[in-house]
């Protein structure tokens, strides 16, 4: 190797060390600033407050609706973000939220969100995929039922006329009908 190739390597191992240590003396806030500073304004800075602390992650706005994941990565949707809440700082949006409460903290304001979506979205597609009975089905088991009771009926009716003309015949009808009737195996 030449000077001139040491020297690059060395000042771009310095330079690469350098990054890597501003990066996790900022806790990646650099990381992430950068993400959302590349993207041309379609992700913002999410500051999630919580009871032990606050931290940084990236989320994305879709017009009055907030998405990001937070630190156990479960995905949160904030609806009816207003505009007020979402703040310019170092060239990309920022968006302070409540973790607790799903909510966006408005500077002016205080909270001013709590619809949590996910949750009701889920409510929504439990609520569209529930098993319903459907008038086809409804018509077909009512017939099925009507024809089981119109057939009950009419067994116990002849059952009942069997009985009755056995009994108008007389007591000796039965061993007569039995001395004809032969079994066949």
């Amino acid at each position: 190797m030449n000077e001139l190739q040491q020297a690059m390597l060395t000042y771009g191992i310095i330079m690469l060390t350098t990054i890597i240590l501003v990066g996790a003396y900022t806790k990646n806030f650099l990381w992430k600033y950068a993400l959302a500073r590349t993207s041309g304004g379609r992700k913002v800075l999410v500051e999630v407050r919580t009871n032990t602390g606050n931290y940084l992650v990236v989320g994305t706005m879709d017009e009055d609706s907030l998405k990001y994941k937070n630190r156990q990565k479960e995905q949160k949707l904030v609806t009816n973000v207003p505009r007020a809440a979402v703040q310019q700082f170092l060239g990309v949006s920022w968006v302070r939220t409540d973790d607790a409460t799903n909510t966006v903290l408005d500077p002016n304001k205080g909270e001013v969100s709590g619809h949590d979506a996910i949750k009701m979205d889920m409510f929504v597609k439990r609520a569209l995929q529930k098993p319903s009975l459907d008038d086809k089905k409804m018509i077909a088991l009512v017939i099925i039922v009507l024809i089981i009771a119109v057939g009950v009926v009419a067994n116990i009716y002849l059952t009942y006329k069997v009985y009755t003309i056995v009994q108008q015949m007389g007591p000796n009808v039965v061993p007569q009908i039995a001395a004809q009737v032969t079994p066949s195996i």
